[in-house]
């Protein structure tokens, strides 16, 4: 993960808590099929200003409404769809944030969340082993990117009796563009995808959408908006 400066701090480690599910190397949910119980994600910035995480999670595509600092100088965030808690490290130089529905959210300990992954930090840095040179998932729920998606694809459907024109970028770093056009208007927008065997996530728009897909050379085929829609390679 590249902070605002690009750099990785070597220091940097994401350890969530024990039952959790890594999905990149810094970023953990809950429920690999229900995002909205519980996303962790981690984002290294420069300074703990709170309008720099808030650009730096727009990027990640998450749609930010307002982050606002509670007394106890946490950070507290509002999505459309979801809430969010975050905290920040000085030694990492980085926010933990914690999204997740409200109901979700209101059966969390924070206090017992936050301190759990402090403590698998440290722990980890005490094993001295060969991490900072790579990550290796070591579940068969690790949710990565199937490179045979990298790169743009088109495909058009009807969409509520109207001819719609899709256009989806898949890049390498997991960063997703959808072209969605429809009687001459163009509108784009931004998230993040990833992959667990034929299983397909998209995140956009404050939505995790899962669906199954089918890749064979220049073809892919998935459901999208409640369609079937076949998408060839660009």
């Amino acid at each position: 993960m590249l902070n605002l400066l690009g750099i990785i701090s070597a220091n940097f480690m994401f350890s969530p808590p024990e039952g959790w599910t890594m999905i990149e190397s810094d970023h953990a949910v809950k429920d690999a099929s229900a995002f909205e119980q519980g996303e962790l994600v981690e984002i290294l910035i420069k300074e703990n200003e709170l309008n720099q995480l808030g650009f730096a999670l727009m990027n990640r595509g998450f749609g930010v409404e307002s982050i606002v600092l509670n007394p106890y100088g946490h950070a507290d965030l509002t999505l459309s769809d979801r809430v969010g808690h975050a905290r920040w490290s000085d030694e990492q130089r980085s926010w933990t944030v914690l999204f997740a529905n409200q109901d979700a959210l209101n059966d969390y300990d924070l206090n017992e969340l936050f301190r759990n992954m402090a403590e698998n930090r440290l722990g980890s840095k005490r094993e001295k082993d060969d991490q900072t040179k790579g990550w290796t998932p070591k579940t068969s729920n690790y949710w990565g990117r199937n490179p045979d998606l990298f790169g743009e694809w088109s495909g058009s459907s009807l969409i509520k009796g109207l001819a719609t024109q899709f256009n989806f970028l898949f890049e390498s770093d997991g960063t997703l563009r959808i072209e969605r056009s429809i009687e001459g208007k163009t509108k784009t927008i931004t998230g993040r995808w990833m992959t667990n065997k034929d299983n397909l996530r998209l995140i956009y728009s404050n939505q995790s959408k899962l669906t199954s897909f089918s890749q064979l050379g220049s073809t892919l085929q998935f459901e999208f908006e409640r369609a079937n829609v076949t998408f060839y390679r660009k």
